[in-house]
């Protein structure tokens, strides 16, 4: 294969074509939709379809630009992976097929169109109206939810590698969706630091060290998840993905010629390893002189500065130099954001830092998103909720009460008594691999659903729990 043409190639010439599809028979390619390299998607001469474009023209007659043929390899592999478990599903694009078009030299995949609002979109509509308590519960809510998805799929052997906020769609009701696989890592693909390369975004992967890791064999853990949402949660909430720091930092930093030669030695040989990185992966150097850091970058760049500023910094326990690089490395995220959203900076921080500092997993990073219940809360769950109730009997109710956060329990209207979101009572049951039953109740006037749990004697039809695994409006008394 040919190394892919770095000249910009426009999509124009795929507007029009046709290609089949094996549930719909030919589907035109329409407009685009966004683009990114030489991978595109477009709309289509049918309203619920999208079609994503891999361009491997690559001015070679007989072959293809390896880049996008690369992604275009590991986003099949990725669907494969995915469809494998049904509870992921739900939460992904229908996938309606994909092939390589020979004589146009491209490839493509189908997909279902998505409803509703990127997340991007979503929080502009939030931000349009007052900031209330409910308002910022179901923002946190929104986030938390937002990792919860990318644990889900590391459950189910894909690790994201890339998150960036117009790939998640939030609906007016149901899960979060992510509305393509692109950004995502299974093992067991060929050359796999490679591939990554060309995958992955060098924004949102600290390719100096993930590539590393494959070189060695070695596997891809939850410390690049983590990287990849630290960066995909800042870039939500201030509209950027790299750091800006202050002039008087950046040329401390600059000034530490050892420190950034270490550094751009290892960006340079990238570049030899793998040259279609040279347009893309800056020198630390090049950085310090924009003031526009990579989050892997300004981590590096920022313990090489407090070592300069911070007497007998090498004398400071590890321990010590941590929490001055947290809190320092916090403070600068934090002056990215609004207000409201400053308290986000920590889990950013904790997610992003240096490895050796970083969150041990991504359940990690959930736990800092989260809001528990009260104690009162809990008290009445306790003493009032069937469900809870059921799971003491198994000796499950503290474990499960422990995981609640305000999301996930609700008054009823008229009884005032404390319910549990189905979709939380689920998870935790498919965790202990268990489930239960439970039969229709009460409907009330915001469209919210109440179940009672089934004892055995009922004029209603049992309904297992798991089937309301994605009925966000769901609630069990």
């Amino acid at each position: 294969m040919a190394a892919p043409n770095k000249a910009s190639r426009g999509v124009a010439r795929f507007a029009g074509l046709s290609v089949p599809i094996e549930e719909l028979g030919s589907v035109h390619i329409g407009g685009l939709v966004r683009q990114e390299d030489d991978i595109s998607v477009h709309h289509s001469d049918r309203e619920d379809v999208q079609i994503k474009v891999f361009d491997l023209a690559c001015g070679v007659e007989g072959e293809v630009s390896l880049g996008p043929y690369t992604c275009y390899q590991a986003e099949i592999k990725a669907y494969q992976q995915a469809y494998a478990f049904p509870a992921l599903v739900p939460q992904l694009p229908h996938f309606l097929g994909a092939s390589v078009d020979g004589k146009e030299a491209f490839a493509y995949m189908a997909q279902s169109t998505m409803r509703g609002q990127d997340l991007t979109q979503w929080l502009e509509t939030l931000n349009r109206k007052p900031w209330t308590h409910e308002t910022a519960c179901h923002f946190r809510q929104t986030a938390h939810e937002l990792v919860g998805l990318a644990l889900q799929l590391k459950r189910d052997g894909l690790l994201l590698i890339r998150l960036r906020p117009t790939d998640v769609i939030h609906a007016s009701s149901g899960p979060l969706k992510l509305n393509h696989l692109g950004g995502c890592w299974v093992s067991g693909i060929d050359g796999p630091a490679k591939a990554l390369t060309y995958m992955a975004s060098v924004d949102y992967s600290e390719l100096p060290i993930d590539t590393m890791i494959l070189q060695s064999e070695e596997s891809l853990e939850d410390a690049s998840v983590n990287y990849a949402l630290g960066v995909g949660l800042f870039e939500w909430l201030s509209g950027q993905s790299r750091l800006h720091i202050d002039a008087e930092t950046a040329h401390a930093i600059l000034e530490d010629s050892a420190l950034v030669t270490r550094r751009d030695t290892r960006i340079r040989d990238l570049w030899h390893q793998y040259p279609h990185l040279e347009s893309k992966l800056p020198l630390l150097s090049h950085q310090l002189e924009e003031r526009s850091l990579l989050f892997g970058d300004f981590w590096y760049g920022l313990e090489g500065y407090l070592a300069q500023v911070v007497d007998d910094w090498e004398g400071l326990e590890e321990a010590a130099q941590k929490e001055m690089l947290v809190g320092t490395g916090q403070d600068v995220i934090a002056q990215h954001l609004e207000e409201r959203f400053q308290w986000m900076a920590a889990p950013m921080a904790h997610a992003t830092i240096k490895r050796h500092h970083r969150l041990a997993s991504v359940e990690h990073l959930q736990e800092m998103l989260r809001d528990l219940i009260s104690p009162d809360v809990r008290y009445d769950l306790s003493a009032q909720n069937m469900f809870v109730k059921y799971l003491a009997d198994r000796s499950e109710s503290d474990a499960f009460l422990d995981l609640l956060n305000r999301w996930d329990v609700r008054q009823h209207p008229r009884t005032k008594q404390w319910t549990l979101r189905a979709t939380t009572c689920c998870h935790f049951l498919l965790q202990q691999e268990e489930d239960s039953y439970v039969t229709p109740w009460d409907p009330d006037s915001d469209g919210q659903f109440y179940y009672h749990l089934f004892h055995g004697e009922s004029d209603e039809v049992p309904i297992p729990v798991s089937e309301l695994h994605h009925s966000s409006n769901a609630w069990i008394v």
